[in-house]
Parts: C-alpha cells; sequence; structure tokens
C-alpha cells in the first residue's frame, strides 16, 4: 500500500531542527565488511603448480617466461624472466574468438581468483544465503565448489577448491537458458554491493534524556554510486516509541548554512514522516510485519535525488515501485506547496553522516535487566552501493 504524504509547514521547520542536531557518538567499524586494499601488484602465490599474481591495474596473471605462448609456467617465477599473463588480454578462447580470460568458460582465470585474491562476503543481510565476490572484469560471482550451486553463507573454507559460479555468459552457458542472471532485477547477479553493516554499540542521551541518537560517518560517495542506507528496526508499538534516520551532509550547530543537507525518513507518532533538505512530508499508516520488524531505507538516485522507504518486515529487495515517496515526487510536491526544490546531492557533503535516532524506551516497556541507554530497537545498518559494469 502506497501512504498518501502531505507537506506541512509544522513539521518542515521542528523535525529537521531535530535531526540535525549534533549530539552523538560514532558507531563502531569494528562490522564493516569493506575488504582491505591490497599493495600491487602482489607477490606470486603458488597454486596447483603454477603461479599467479595481481598486477598494478588489478588484474589477474599467472607466471611465464615466453609471452608468446598461452601457458603458464611451472617455474619458481624470476623477476628478470617474468612475462606475465594477463586474464584481461583478447588473447584466450578460441582462434576465431578471441577473449578474456573472465569471459571464457572452464578458463583458470576466474577459479585461479576465487580461491587465492577474492573478497567473499556474506549477502545473507540482503536475503541471499551466499557468499558473493567481484572478479577483476567486474562479474559477480558466487562461492560453489562445483560451478552450478551457490553454497550456504555460513559455509566455512574447506580444502574443497572454489569452482565459482560466474554471472554473464558464463552462468547462462552453465546454467542453460537464455538468463544470465543480470537480465533479473531480484536475482544474486543483480544485488548492489554490499560495503558494510553496523550495529549500534554505543550512545548518547539527548535534552532531557528524551532521545538516544548514534551517528555514523560515512566514506565519501557520488550520486553515480546510487548508495543506499537501510535501517532495520523492531518496534513492539509504533505508536509508543519513534524511530528517526537522517542523512546528514553537514555537521553544524546554530541555524542552518545553507550548504546543509538532510534526507529523512522517520517513524513519529504511529505516523511516517519524509525530510528532504528541511521540507518535510508527513502521513499515515506505518508498515510492520507481525513480529513488529519494519525498514526504513534511503536510496539515492544517479540524478542526486531520493527515494524513501518505510516497508514491512526485513525484506529486499528495495523496488523503486515501493518506495514510500519517490524523487519526483518530492520535487513535485515542493512545487505544489511552493516550496523550494532540493537541488540534486551529487557527492558527499564534509563530515557526511548518519543518524540514528530513538525515543528513550519507557521502563514500563523495557524487559528486566534490559539496559536504558541501549538502542534496541535497531537491528542493523547496511550501506549498499551500485556495482560497476562489467567490461575492462
Amino acid at each position: 500500500m502506497r501512504t498518501s504524504l502531505r507537506f506541512t509547514s509544522r513539521c518542515r521547520i521542528a523535525l529537521a531542527t531535530v535531526l540535525v542536531s549534533s549530539a552523538g557518538v560514532a558507531l563502531a567499524d569494528t562490522a564493516s565488511t569493506t575488504p582491505a586494499a591490497q599493495s600491487l601488484p602482489t607477490e606470486w602465490k603458488e597454486w596447483h603448480g603454477h603461479y599467479y599474481r595481481l598486477e598494478a591495474d588489478g588484474h589477474l596473471s599467472c607466471y611465464s617466461e615466453n609471452s608468446k605462448k598461452n601457458a603458464c609456467s611451472i617455474d619458481v617465477p624470476v623477476k628478470e624472466k617474468a612475462q606475465p599473463l594477463k586474464c584481461n588480454d583478447a588473447r584466450w578462447g578460441r582462434k576465431e574468438h578471441k577473449r578474456t580470460g573472465y569471459q571464457v568458460e572452464g578458463h583458470w582465470c576466474n577459479r585461479v581468483y576465487a580461491n587465492l585474491f577474492a573478497e567473499w562476503k556474506s549477502y545473507a543481510p540482503l536475503g541471499f544465503d551466499m557468499q558473493l565476490a567481484t572478479t577483476p572484469y567486474k562479474d559477480v560471482m558466487c562461492r560453489s565448489d562445483n560451478g552450478t550451486t551457490c553454497l550456504p553463507a555460513t559455509t566455512s573454507a574447506s580444502t574443497n577448491p572454489i569452482d565459482p559460479l560466474v554471472c554473464g555468459k558464463i552462468y547462462r552457458k552453465r546454467m542453460g537458458g537464455t538468463s544470465t542472471g543480470y537480465d533479473d532485477p531480484k536475482h544474486w547477479c543483480s544485488s548492489p554491493e554490499f560495503q558494510r553493516i553496523e550495529k549500534p554499540v554505543g550512545s548518547s542521551v539527548g535534552k532531557e534524556n528524551e532521545f538516544l541518537e548514534h551517528l555514523l560517518v560515512l566514506s565519501p560517495w557520488e550520486a553515480k554510486d546510487e548508495p543506499a542506507w537501510i535501517l532495520r528496526v523492531q518496534l513492539p508499538d509504533p505508536a509508543k516509541i519513534d524511530v528517526e534516520f537522517a542523512v546528514r551532509g553537514k555537521e553544524y550547530l546554530g541555524p542552518a548554512p545553507a550548504e546543509s543537507r538532510v534526507a529523512a525518513v522517520a517513524i513519529k507518532n504511529d505516523e511516517i514522516v519524509v525530510v528532504n533538505n528541511f521540507a518535510s512530508a508527513l502521513g499515515n499508516n506505518v508498515q510492520v510485519d507481525t513480529e513488529g520488524r519494519a525498514t526504513l531505507a534511503i536510496k539515492m538516485q544517479g540524478n542526486g535525488r531520493f527515494d524513501f522507504f518505510q516497508l514491512p518486515g526485513w525484506n529486499w529487495p528495495l523496488d523503486v515501485e515501493q518506495a514510500l515517496i519517490s524523487s519526483a515526487e518530492v520535487a513535485e510536491d515542493h512545487r505544489r506547496w511552493g516550496l523550494p526544490v532540493s537541488d540534486s546531492w551529487l557527492n558527499s557533503k564534509p563530515n557526511s553522516k548518519i543518524a540514528i535516532r530513538t525515543s528513550k524506551p519507557k521502563v514500563a516497556d523495557m524487559k528486566p535487566g534490559e539496559n536504558p541507554l541501549a538502542m534496541h530497537l535497531v537491528h542493523e545498518l547496511l550501506v549498499t552501493k551500485k556495482r560497476p559494469a562489467p567490461g575492462l
């Protein structure tokens, strides 16, 4: 059900002021899934009798002493003799159809990268019970030991070598049919890049102990990456406890400077509030599932405008058709009510942060032994972005 929203001057100033106050502490970054950058080129690594490394451009190569032949050497690498064979060279495959090694079904490139260099991440938080990684060619692949069946996300490292199932033409050939995985928006091949997951661990108390707030400093981002911030909460009774969730463009005290930005979606008194650069829309019908679970999300489009979501449960994906209010609707409502249309937010502003705020739980609503300062309503915060298109 789409929620009908209306702009009100009553909440425009009040809520915007609340969302951009500066109290708070940073969330711990220990749960971040962003892998550390590898120093390139890497050292040679031996695997099944041959030697491999990542080159300065991030592409995989095997050690060879004769670049005219498509054969990896079994010799121990010698720097002065090295003539690496790179996977991104269009020298592999049949004579009449040369391709990169990443595009050839059964080639060593994807298999070696999957076993030696890939950063595997569990995508269970996005609803996919598997581990995913991305090849240097930017194709998505799932962890598999037979090339056709994705292993569960909880699978630990084993002695069985990884034979990844790679999206694209290889997926179509191995799985049969016509699908590449990318042509289905709900397929794991089409999932966004899962950057991090956060669990609130600290808290600060607002004026008169009325609310708890947590701040997360964001890494730099650009609109073209289509970042999304997804907050999953569990509300025993939406009418009793408020939850506010905002992307803030600049930290400040006092009157808001013109360059500041705020985009937020909130549940307040069993109503949904959307804030887009200090103009608010107020609606009804807070949606939770039978267990009181709900999702609040803000997703940026490539043009720098936001879509806002409030959905029941913790399901995925975020479909723009399900948007509580879309960026186009926000702009139209701004014009209808004579409010300034927010300009595009094409990249992160200085000190860009995520602010998560909940009203302080009443003692009567707390479980025995529960910490009154714990943000127990917040299950997790997910940060995703659009994957780059496959190719060199």
